[in-house]
């Protein structure tokens, strides 16, 4: 358990100094650090998971012929040159976290820390070479993810991903279909999760970007959506007494202001009452 801790204490240092680190040539080396170690560090997992025996003694039968194209090469490749049968546990981890450095570089350099923390909460325990191939395919898939983010399509890593593990078929098709629902520009897509219903709005989408700039932005916005995106952006919680104030409709623009101040100005437009309970 001890080991599992400092994996992850150090690769929050590594990805931590991503955001002081402004040089991604610099970054691009302490990630690949980061992918050598936690490679040593899984591919050596010795008799780790139930599937770990199982692997070895595929491996070592000429007769067993995998299912997925990708893992007959790598079993033709250890056969072929007499590589240890433990070969395959490195090839594969050294792929997963390769595959997954390239798609974190590909964030902001702000929060790779914390995309790398969610991924290896989950990924350090399920590598257990029970779910090796199926965790490789995810690497893999999320890296094709990154880069269409990023403006680039190159469908044929999500190919890639299928030819590890044809659980990655799902993957494909969730792409499919989130390409069949069109947003136009200046119009966004809301789902209530209560009533399950998806509705379409026009917008300047001046509102919904103004946080990148430390700004709030109210276009004829309501005061229950107004005390939500208060409530968010001062960590507060807002006890509405009179429901037709919900009603009320304001527009503005408020950047560093307190949220008295702001609160001030509901006061003095609309005889909107306050106080801190």
């Amino acid at each position: 358990m001890l080991i599992y801790i400092l994996l992850i204490i150090l690769s929050t240092i590594i990805f931590i100094s991503h955001i002081y680190v402004k040089d991604e040539k610099v970054n691009f080396v302490t990630a690949f650090v980061w992918v050598l170690l936690m490679t040593l560090f899984v591919g050596s997992q010795d008799g780790i998971g139930t599937d770990h025996s199982n692997y070895i003694a595929q491996i070592e039968s000429p007769w067993v012929v995998p299912s997925e194209p990708f893992t007959i090469l790598v079993f033709a490749i250890i056969r072929s040159f007499g590589i240890s049968s433990y070969a395959f546990f490195y090839i594969y981890a050294f792929l997963t976290y390769f595959y997954l450095a390239k798609a974190v570089l590909l964030s902001d350099r702000n929060i790779r820390f914390i995309v790398v923390i969610m991924i290896l909460q989950s990924l350090l325990f399920f590598q257990s070479f029970n779910l090796v191939r199926q965790i490789l395919a995810c690497a893999i898939f999320l890296y094709g993810l990154m880069l269409i983010s990023c403006g680039k399509k190159h469908y044929i890593v999500f190919v890639l991903a299928f030819l590890v593990h044809y659980s990655a078929l799902f993957g494909i098709l969730m792409i499919v279909l989130a390409k069949m629902i069109k947003v136009n520009p200046y119009h966004k897509l809301v789902y209530t999760p209560e009533s399950g219903e998806t509705k379409m709005f026009a917008t300047s989408c001046e509102s919904e970007i103004a946080w990148k700039d430390g700004k709030i932005v109210f276009k004829n916005t309501s005061m229950e959506d107004i005390l939500h995106m208060l409530g968010k952006r001062y960590n507060v919680d807002f006890v509405v007494k009179s429901n037709r104030i919900k009603e009320y409709s304001f527009t503005g623009t408020f950047s560093t202001q307190r949220l008295e101040r702001i609160l001030e100005y509901f006061k003095i437009s609309s005889q909107i009452n306050w106080r801190y309970l």
